[in-house]
C-alpha cells in the first residue's frame, strides 16, 4: 500500500521519512483495525489456559493455512532481495518455520 510512496535509493528508510510517507498517505480516520475490536470484546486478557485452548483448536490446519497464506509475500520478498552469498540471515519467526525452508525451494 505504502511502498510506492518509499523512496527505493534508500532502504530501510529512516524513521522521519517512514513516518513523513505515512503521514501523507494514510488516512487521518479509519475504523478501528478488527484485531483491536476482538480484543476489546474479549473483555480480559488471554492467559496460558486460553492460547493452549486456541492453538489446539486450530492445529491440524494452522500450518497448512499458514504456508499457503505466507509463501506468496515471503517468496516475493526473497527475490527483490540484493542477496552477495556473504549474508546471515535471523530469522524471528514460529509456528510451521516455513522461513527456514527459503533457501532450499526459492
Amino acid at each position: 500500500m505504502l511502498a510506492p510512496y518509499v523512496p527505493s535509493d534508500a532502504l530501510p528508510t529512516v524513521p522521519a521519512v517512514s513516518c513523513a510517507v505515512c503521514e501523507r498517505h494514510l488516512a487521518k480516520e479509519h475504523e478501528l483495525p478488527e484485531f483491536f475490536r476482538v480484543r476489546t470484546r474479549a473483555g480480559q486478557p488471554a492467559g496460558v489456559a486460553e492460547l493452549a485452548h486456541a492453538y489446539n483448536d486450530v492445529h491440524e490446519d494452522y500450518d497448512d493455512f499458514w504456508t499457503v497464506e505466507a509463501s506468496a509475500p515471503v517468496r516475493e520478498l526473497i527475490q527483490r532481495l540484493a542477496w552477495h552469498g556473504t549474508e546471515k540471515v535471523f530469522e524471528a519467526g514460529c509456528s510451521a518455520g516455513w522461513s527456514r525452508a527459503i533457501p532450499y525451494c526459492c
